[in-house]
């Protein structure tokens, strides 16, 4: 994805300040990234190592949502990387979740009962044999419910 001049200087500074150190903005790197900032770029000035990533980034064209996404994970408050994502297109897919944890309590209640439901009828694999107690009368099964 490539971005446009307005958007990628959009981007820099919104990084600029929601990661405002180097150490900051290295862990933005190795964590979400996989790489160091020393890896990306040489020392310069914060808006300038903000810039320099985002150029990493764009060249490798699947990391920018990778990019986009980690720092709003790390910043999920922060106005300037949400329009920035926004102008973008970019959807982490968290709309919904976000939405619901806005809410009151109770509609935040009735809101998240639907996804309780979904997830008790998940398949998951259940303890192994190894960790059954065979005194408890505990038979090993191949997948069981959550919930009941």
């Amino acid at each position: 994805m490539k971005l446009a001049k307005e958007q990628r200087e959009a981007l820099t500074r919104a990084l600029a300040v929601a990661f405002p150190s180097s150490i900051e903005l290295d862990q933005l790197t190795q964590f979400k990234l996989g790489q160091r900032l020393n890896q990306i770029t040489d020392p310069a000035p914060h808006l300038t190592l903000a810039l320099r990533v985002v150029n990493w980034v764009e060249a490798r064209d699947r990391l920018l949502p990778t990019l986009l996404a980690g720092a709003l994970n790390q910043n999920p408050e922060n106005s300037d990387l949400q329009q920035v994502a926004r102008e973008v297109g970019f959807d982490e897919g968290a709309g919904r979740f976000e939405a619901n944890t806005r809410r009151n309590p109770a509609q935040r209640r009735r809101g998240l009962a639907f996804d309780n439901d979904a997830l008790r009828t998940c398949r998951v694999p259940v303890v192994s044999e190894y960790l059954a107690e065979p005194a408890l009368g505990m038979r090993p099964r191949a997948q069981g419910k959550l919930g009941g």
